[in-house]
């Protein structure tokens, strides 16, 4: 019985860890995996990578950082560089 929970929640920390590196979130990925076991690993595994989304109409990439921000912006809220604008 000790094995089942322990494996469980193997499965419950593994489709946390699949969650955030794709840019979902951490607790949304303690529910599934929590709730689902391996079926939650699986969900978690074929959920879309959010991370790399594409910038809106408004917004670019830092050429130094890469991060996304806003086209007007004249420095970097991410890495503080000023974008020479």
């Amino acid at each position: 019985m000790e094995f089942i929970f322990l494996l469980w929640i193997v499965f419950a920390l593994l489709t946390i860890s699949v969650y955030t590196q794709r840019g979902h979130s951490a607790g949304y990925g303690a529910l599934v995996g929590l709730m689902l076991g391996p079926v939650g690993l699986i969900v978690a595994l074929t959920k879309p990578n959010i991370k790399g989304q594409a910038a809106k109409a408004d917004e670019t990439t830092c050429p130094f950082c890469a991060e996304i921000i806003k086209k007007e912006a004249q420095v970097c809220r991410h890495c503080g560089r000023d974008l020479g604008v």
